[in-house]
């Protein structure tokens, strides 16, 4: 079958070939373009969120290119260069910033009027709602519990910079979710805490306390997500939590000064109660300088960490091949006259809350089944 050019298709098909995005032709020439190109074009666009593809063969986008055209008194081929240059920015072939050379190169225009078209293109079509509307149907909203059982490289995702000592293992591990979540119910337990509590663990606690405050706030985030069983955002395609912003930024202020009030009413309750009357002090200068608690009369925890060392002598293993780049250096062997062996450690997914003899330093968040 004899292929049909472009000059003997009728003016309405021409218009759309032209300016819209997804169907316009890959050469300068619409008759040059082969078939292998065709089909390179289609596995690209099929791989675009749903709003890209929604705006690449959409009337709306046609209408917009076709009105750029009459504002600058465009020819039709001309049209089809901004059609092009549209597609292949969400194709990731270029930049935004590429748009004023490109458009002056393939229209045979001048710059300043290229910067123009470009202007009118960003402005009325790229920065729509499109690019927001992608990136949110790529989200989803999941207890932590949940987010880890689904989707089981979350709990490798790393939160801080540096690596953390977990108790019982000779290494220093990845500051992942799971070796996180490890070492905060090992020192607290499994059950909810109060912001009290985190706030001490944030703080006094031996990794936690060497923390930069954006870490701190990130580390903060997903301690609160985790007692108050509370949803977070999910990356479906790269299978990670999504901080927020306030949560992350520089200095630190967001969360820390929540829990600041948090902790502050809490003492005050707690002062008013047992009538006791004191200088004011920050509850942060306190969990600084407070020195550590004389041993109580009952350890109520000294049956979970009697299992928990004879459990983790027994079986450890790491939860993640990946490794830091200071990480392919040769492991520290024990001393020769340990009797030990430390295989790696493994995390799964056991629901931890409701295992009468917690598995230690280890959150077991993948296997809830069992």
């Amino acid at each position: 079958m004899p292929k049909i050019l472009f000059s003997e298709l009728n003016t309405n098909l021409q218009k759309n070939l032209c300016t819209i995005p997804y169907g316009v032709f890959s050469t300068k020439n619409p008759d040059d373009e082969t078939s292998t190109q065709v089909i390179e074009r289609q596995e690209k666009f099929l791989k675009l969120s749903e709003p890209i593809k929604d705006k690449l063969v959409s009337n709306e986008t046609s209408k917009k290119i076709q009105e750029i055209g009459r504002m600058y008194n465009l020819e039709l081929l001309q049209l089809a260069d901004i059609s092009r240059a549209i597609r292949s920015f969400y194709f990731g072939e270029i930049q935004l910033q590429d748009f004023p050379q490109i458009l002056s190169r393939e229209m045979n225009i001048d710059f300043a009027t290229a910067q123009k078209i470009s202007q009118e293109v960003i402005q009325k079509i790229i920065n729509d709602d499109s690019q927001e509307k992608a990136y949110q149907s790529q989200l989803e909203k999941l207890t932590l519990s949940s987010a880890i059982q689904k989707f089981p490289a979350l709990g490798e995702q790393l939160i801080t910079s540096a690596k953390i000592k977990l108790k019982n293992f000779p290494e220093p591990v990845r500051p992942s979710i799971n070796n996180w979540l490890s070492d905060y119910t090992f020192s607290l337990g499994y059950e909810s805490h109060s912001a009290m509590d985190r706030g001490t663990y944030l703080f006094r606690n031996e990794n936690a306390r060497l923390l930069n405050s954006m870490d701190r706030e990130k580390l903060s985030y997903l301690l609160k997500a985790y007692d108050e069983n509370s949803p977070v955002d999910i990356n479906t395609n790269t299978s990670q939590i999504i901080f927020p912003h306030h949560e992350t930024r520089n200095n630190g202020q967001g969360t820390m000064n929540n829990i600041q009030r948090t902790i502050n009413n809490e003492q005050r309750t707690t002062n008013n109660n047992n009538s006791v009357l004191s200088q004011p002090k920050s509850p942060f200068q306190e969990i600084y300088n407070a020195k550590p608690q004389a041993t109580q009369s009952k350890d109520i925890f000294e049956e979970e960490r009697t299992a928990t060392q004879k459990r983790n002598t027994a079986n450890l293993s790491f939860s993640s091949p990946q490794k830091f780049p200071y990480e392919k250096q040769a492991i520290r062997q024990p001393e020769e006259n340990s009797n030990q062996n430390f295989p790696p450690l493994r995390i799964s997914s056991q629901n931890l809350r409701h295992d009468p003899v917690p598995p230690g330093n280890v959150v077991n968040l993948k296997d809830q089944n069992h």
